[in-house]
């Protein structure tokens, strides 16, 4: 990813459900405290940044 050959992901981890309406994301949940969905992009300078979109808890 850093050296530009993959494209920006996501990767929700276990536990972790994302929601999507007319493909855009809308909503990360999950059943218990603690999962969350990683946005992982290239950066600048052959970098790659990540960061931790928390989960809402489902009632």
């Amino acid at each position: 990813m850093a050296a530009g050959e993959l494209p920006a992901g996501r990767a929700p981890d276990g536990g972790a459900a994302v929601l999507f309406a007319d493909g855009e994301l809308t909503e990360v949940v999950a059943e218990r405290p603690g999962p969350t969905l990683h946005r992982v992009e290239p950066g600048n300078g052959g970098t790659m940044g990540e960061t931790a979109l928390p989960a809402r808890v489902l009632p």
